[in-house]
């Protein structure tokens, strides 16, 4: 295998340096999709087009042919796309080398990318290229239709992709805007009732598909669900009592109650790490770039982690929160987030002007009148708010924050998953019971 090691000076005591690996020749690259080409230059050398990629941080892989001296620049890594073994013998792919040390200066100051090709300066501070986020070591490119995602960042933006139910999609447009004849429609479904799980907690579907939740007794399990009929596909036992599972990029965060610590585990559910003694009562998590938030009922604070690795978090930041024990997070894009209060029975929203700041901006979203205590909420296609209040039902709002209907399904609801054609899942932890509830919509 051969590699190509570029420099480019751009002052005195200052240039860019990468590597490139050489395919063979009688290769060209197929992008993942067409909006990945950057550019179509000629030039004189492979030397040259190799140049004009290590200078331009969006490109991952060159093609070049000697003979009609044509290069392209794509932003796509290399196994993004496929390999054209059947090109003409004078050309051959050029693909950057990309590994986690090379992205060790992401968020930090300017200074510490100034010479690096991979990131670049936005806001004062190291950033992943356009069409390109952060998964916790380095910077990936964007994911397109279909493709599994944590946030909308994960997903192709300019082509109007959001991450929707774990999944990368187009935008969708609001499928039932009548709430009255959804809630008429979901009434008279059919439902599934699974009794198999003890006490189960926050739902998320994972990168396999599989609906994932938590047993809150002692020496509960993590337990992974078929979405389609709630049957159990495993459970695995913890060692302590938890309380909630957040999933993101292939691991599962899992805090707990008692021992007030948020367990990291990798796809084999080994665990990697333990974050101690921070929280107190710790709930719901969520990830903004490179940002662990969680939220501590018992002193009432949101805490913010930078993620220095998978093994290694820092507290960075704590608010205090109006609302009375904040318990579920809610992400709706990277400047802003939802924290639903238990006691108090409110939402709240947080927000910032600017992705890279660290100043959240605290407003009051809703103030739910009824009893009972507040737990989750969930955003369906239509920007509808579900908040689930156990003790009472759910209660649903617009954009606006205005009620517009209540479902009362069950007056125990803990957390609400919405998946495509609105279909339901309901955990009731006091019933040790999940509830699927399928209206029988076929949304485009």
């Amino acid at each position: 295998m051969l590699y190509l090691l570029i420099f480019v000076h751009l002052a005195q005591s200052q240039m860019l340096q990468s590597y490139f690996e050489l395919k063979d020749y009688g290769t060209l690259f197929v992008s993942a999709d067409a909006i990945e080409l950057l550019t179509t230059v000629f030039v004189e050398t492979e030397v040259v087009c190799a140049s004009l990629c290590n200078e331009n941080a969006s490109c991952r892989t060159y093609d070049y042919d000697k003979s009609n001296l044509k290069c392209r620049l794509f932003e796509g890594e290399l196994s993004t796309g496929t390999v054209n073994t059947t090109a003409p013998s004078t050309s051959r792919i050029g693909a950057v080398r990309c590994q986690s040390s090379l992205y060790s200066a992401y968020n930090q100051s300017c200074d510490a990318c100034k010479m690096n090709r991979y990131l670049l300066c936005v806001n004062s501070t190291c950033r992943c290229p356009p069409h390109t986020f952060w998964n916790n070591e380095m910077c990936l490119n964007q994911l397109y239709n279909g493709s599994m995602c944590q946030t909308d960042s994960w997903c192709r933006n300019d082509m109007n992709l959001t991450c929707y139910s774990g999944i990368c999609a187009y935008k969708k447009r609001c499928c039932e805007p009548n709430i009255t004849l959804l809630l008429q429609r979901l009434t008279n479904a059919s439902q599934t009732v699974a009794t198999n799980v003890f006490s189960p907690r926050c739902l998320q579907i994972d990168e396999n598909g599989y609906l994932i939740t938590v047993e809150n007794v002692i020496n509960g399990s993590f337990v992974r669900i078929n979405p389609d009929n709630l049957q159990v596909i495993n459970k695995i036992p913890l060692s302590k009592t938890p309380c909630n599972v957040m999933h993101h990029d292939s691991f599962y965060y899992i805090d707990t109650n008692m021992n007030n610590s948020i367990m990291v585990y990798d796809k084999n559910m080994s665990l990697i790490s333990e974050i101690d003694n921070t929280a107190l009562s710790p709930r719901d998590m969520l990830i903004i770039q490179n940002t662990l938030i969680v939220a501590s009922a018992a002193n009432n604070k949101l805490l913010f982690f930078q993620i220095n690795s998978l093994t290694n978090y820092t507290l960075v930041n704590s608010i205090q929160t109006t609302g009375t024990s904040p318990h579920g997070l809610t992400y709706v894009n990277d400047t802003y987030f939802y924290v639903v209060s238990f006691v108090s029975n409110t939402v709240y929203s947080y927000s910032k002007i600017q992705p890279s700041s660290t100043n959240w901006t605290e407003a009051l979203y809703i103030n739910s009148t009824t009893n009972g205590l507040g737990t989750h909420m969930t955003i369906d296609d239509c920007d509808r708010r579900w908040l689930s209040i156990a003790e009472y039902g759910i209660r649903i709002y617009d954009l606006d924050g205005t009620h517009l209907a209540d479902w009362t399904i069950t007056t125990m609801p803990f957390d609400l998953l919405i998946l495509n054609n609105y279909v339901m899942i309901i955990t009731l932890i006091f019933n040790n019971t999940m509830i699927r509830v399928d209206p029988q919509y076929q949304c485009n």
